[in-house]
């Protein structure tokens, strides 16, 4: 089996941030103890030398992972960076918007986990962070979450999205596999198992759907690119123009600051070009700013397009090439000029491999002992009948079902005695629907089923089972429910 029960876990080690979780000792790409032992800091990815070191310390069989995160998702980073420990896959590349924000995840997954810490390093690329545009289209020029006090201007995401497409665009040129990563994610089943054997060993780009009905058929969160260095390659292509259709809107005069378009919005327009042939533009210009400039000339005012979908082999699968023909405006200079070899194409994953959270959790399989359990789950829409809002799809619910339920690791939640990571500054500097509570309130929710067998079983006359009962008590407290 690709994967072992939690009873055989026991014996390989420690699985202490997640008991039921598994780890894949059998995987073809188990990497943990096995890449560079250089030195973990953090470092600035945006020259190519600086980029090809990062790749030859952290890739291994020329694979690689990407997630990143701003200050204020520095748990979720921490927690991504622990599940794919444990599972065995230390191959991958933390990304911040800044070298503030990477110290300030080192030093608290220093606290979390020393040895995590000892082996894992931290990368920024200020020169796309940088660029003139945001000022008026983001935070602006060189925005550090970590280093921004005042709630009342903080540093846009959408800045660290198109940071995160422009360094996986060049990245792809240097490793024969991506996977592309948001922090909330829960990893079941080893991935590789499908990814590289038939039919999506044959894709170019594996995709997830979006939730259904949203209005992006993909989405931008979670996907897999293996064998997109070459120069023709319309894979690469796709993901080089979520970077460059950014890079076009934020050169776009404005008369008050505001965000661009985001980052699937650009996706799902580079994948309509790709799989037609002709480049478009349609769901960025769905952005009043964006709809009513040049970008939008050719296609703008038209119904969004639904992608051409093929059925194959119980897959569905979309043709790419490099459009030939261009739209110089929204794309902007440089990228594949080539048309991209006869055959390449990108899958849609199946439910068995990237579902949704709500798809997932409606199943039922949305847990590792499961025999049908998923591998690798984007937790977007998960319900939470205890929590705030039973449709929260991506608020404070999300996070505290992916507590409750063993998915989010108690060392992630504690506070950092930094000064600059202090749960009080945390608090005052990020939105308390989607990150303060579980700041704050984290030593409360540490109360795992572990905790609860634990209890159980302590010979102490209940004293263990009443501090657990006082910390739930304290939870319902604290949140109101």
């Amino acid at each position: 089996a690709p994967y072992l029960t939690r009873r055989s876990m026991a014996t390989v080690g420690p699985n202490e941030h997640f008991p039921s979780l598994p780890t894949f000792l059998h995987s073809s790409y188990y990497s943990l103890g096995k890449l560079s032992s250089a030195p973990a800091a953090s470092h600035d990815v945006s020259g190519e030398a600086a980029l090809a070191a990062a790749v030859h310390e952290r890739s291994f069989k020329g694979e690689l992972i990407v997630f990143s995160f701003n200050f204020c998702a520095i748990p979720e980073a921490i927690n991504a960076a622990l599940m794919l420990r444990q599972a065995g896959f230390a191959h991958f590349m933390p990304l911040s918007d800044g070298r503030a924000t990477c110290e300030a995840m080192r030093q608290q997954l220093a606290r979390a986990d020393a040895e995590a810490h000892a082996s894992t390093p931290c990368y920024f690329a200020s020169a796309p962070n940088s660029l003139g545009g945001w000022a008026s289209w983001g935070g602006g020029a060189g925005c550090v979450s970590a280093e921004q006090v005042s709630p009342a201007r903080p540093c846009a995401v959408e800045q660290l999205w198109y940071v995160r497409y422009a360094v996986a665009a060049r990245l792809l040129r240097q490793v024969g596999g991506l996977l592309f990563l948001d922090t909330d994610f829960a990893l079941l089943r080893d991935p590789y198992t499908q990814l590289k054997a038939p039919p999506l060993s044959r894709a170019s780009l594996v995709l997830m759907p979006d939730l259904r009905g949203s209005a992006t058929p993909v989405n931008a969160g979670l996907w897999y690119a293996q064998g997109a260095g070459a120069p023709s390659s319309a894979a690469r292509w796709v993901v080089e123009q979520v970077a460059r259709r950014t890079e076009a809107v934020i050169r776009l005069p404005t008369p008050r600051k505001q965000l661009p378009p985001y980052d699937q919005a650009m996706l799902n327009d580079a994948l309509a070009s790709a799989s037609r042939g002709v480049s478009t533009a349609s769901y960025m210009c769905t952005h009043p700013r964006v709809a009513a400039s040049s970008l939008c000339a050719s296609g703008g005012g038209r119904p969004r397009p639904q992608l051409p979908w093929l059925r194959e082999d119980g897959v569905r699968w979309l043709r790419l090439s490099v459009p030939t023909a261009r739209n110089r405006s929204v794309e902007g200079g440089g990228g594949a000029a080539a048309q991209a070899p006869l055959g390449e194409r990108a899958a849609l994953a199946p439910p068995s491999l990237f579902p949704t959270g709500w798809e997932a959790q409606r199943s039922g399989a949305l847990s590792p002992l499961r025999s049908d359990a998923p591998a690798l789950v984007h937790l977007l829409g998960v319900r939470c009948r205890w929590c705030g809002s039973s449709l929260d799809l991506d608020a404070s619910a999300k996070f505290e079902w992916a507590a409750l339920s063993g998915y989010f690791a108690a060392a992630a939640l504690r506070p950092s005695s930094v000064s600059r990571g202090s749960p009080e500054l945390y608090g005052r500097r990020c939105p308390a629907r989607h990150h303060a509570l579980r700041w704050e309130a984290g030593p409360l929710l540490r109360a795992s089923p572990r905790d609860v067998r634990a209890a159980e079983r302590s010979d102490d006359g209940g004293a263990a089972a009443r501090v657990l009962v006082r910390a739930l008590v304290s939870l319902a407290v604290a949140t109101g429910r």
